[in-house]
């Protein structure tokens, strides 16, 4: 075949992008990547508030009790107990504390782990050593190996850093102080209960008691005050008697609508605390006088300051807190000091080329940071 020359033919230019172009596409595209990864909040719409709000009176509902016998005050202390949301956060929180306890109180114990596994390659592990002195000994490099391809190793470790002991123990002993810190958290709760409901079941006693009395009261004076009225405008006693004697019934009728508002509205508080639904009924055992009136007080002044600084949940608290701060800068102290490590373990590996395929090892290794030192 004849040779043919191949004669280069034009080259294209390129021509270069502009680079307001370039900026602008990066531009865009970082607009775009932001756009893609910015989080927006995205509000519960109508039906499902509609949906929850269904569920949450459905639970309401099915731990509802009725009242079927009438109310005594430890019957209105233990549905409160029972029911309050303070309560039982104040119970969850104790557990949780516990809990927190067992952990902290583990986290004292040896380390021990197990470790296993698997390893292979494609080709063997083979080196070559260079002499340091080679015109003192001189060798031709050969290539040795000594592990196989393929090998199964495991091992089980045991290590006990004694810093870590004395750092964990001191944390024990302030998650115990905070097992105690929630107890009394969860008394105060109780004790808050306890006297909301025997104030608000009182009062609605109290209501049970004098509202068949205050409604008829109340009745007369307002009709009192209408016959003021009336012999006002007929003008049948003289003008300043008439006045003084409205004005004084106008404030009788005041007391009394007052009187009767917050015996109406006690029984709706004490329902609220102990978990019975509006409208529901709830009848009150209306205690005798004698039951009433309270005991005679024995104990002097002094005697229940006395008390109440012993049993005072917010004093205990801080005491236990106090006791906490106490064990946490010794806490810090220990970590100034040197940690001693105890080192143990027994290992396996399925390579061929050991002598001892089983072993077991044993050491110990102090540390000691000295910026901690410097930090403390």
């Amino acid at each position: 075949m004849p040779n043919r020359t191949l004669r280069p033919g034009p080259v294209p230019i390129m021509k270069p992008t502009p680079k307001p172009v370039c900026r602008t596409l990066a531009a865009a595209l970082a607009l775009a990547l932001t756009a893609g990864c910015t989080i927006r909040p995205e509000p519960l719409s109508d039906d499902e508030h509609r949906a929850r709000v269904a569920e949450d009176r459905k639970a309401i509902a099915s731990e509802f009790v009725p009242v079927s016998a009438p109310l005594t005050l430890p019957e209105a202390i233990a549905r409160a107990l029972k029911y309050n949301y303070e309560n039982r956060l104040a119970v969850m929180e104790a557990v949780l504390q516990d809990r927190q306890l067992s952990v902290a109180n583990f986290a004292m114990l040896p380390r021990l782990a197990v470790n296993a596994g698997y390893s292979a390659r494609d080709n063997d592990l083979a080196s070559v050593s260079q002499d340091v002195y080679p015109e003192r000994h001189p060798r031709e490099n050969n290539y040795q190996t000594s592990n196989d391809r393929a090998h199964h190793f495991a091992d089980l470790t045991f290590t006990w850093n004694l810093l870590d002991f004395g750092v964990g123990y001191y944390q024990a002993r302030q998650q115990a102080d905070r097992v105690l810190v929630a107890r009394e958290r969860r008394r105060k709760v109780v004790n808050n209960i306890v006297k909301e409901v025997t104030a608000a079941y009182w009062r609605a006693a109290t209501a049970e008691r004098l509202l068949p009395q205050v409604r008829p009261v109340l009745a007369r004076a307002e009709q009192a005050l209408r016959a003021s009225r009336s012999i006002e405008q007929d003008q049948l006693q003289p003008l300043i008697p008439t006045l003084e004697y409205r004005r004084n019934l106008l404030q009788v009728v005041g007391q009394l609508r007052k009187l009767a508002a917050d015996l109406e509205v006690s029984k709706a508080q004490l329902a609220g605390l102990i978990n019975v639904p509006a409208g529901a009924p709830l009848p009150i055992a209306v205690p005798s006088r004698s039951e009433a009136l309270p005991g005679a007080m024995q104990a002097s002044l002094e005697q229940l300051e006395t008390v109440g600084l012993h049993y005072r949940p917010d004093l205990r608290e801080e005491a236990y807190q106090a006791r906490i701060d106490r064990l946490g800068v010794r806490k810090e102290m220990i970590r100034l000091l040197p940690g001693l490590s105890l080192l143990g373990s027994t290992s396996y590996d399925s390579n061929s080329y050991l002598l001892n395929r089983t072993w077991a090892e044993a050491g110990v290794r102090a540390t000691w940071n000295l910026v901690n030192l410097a930090a403390g």
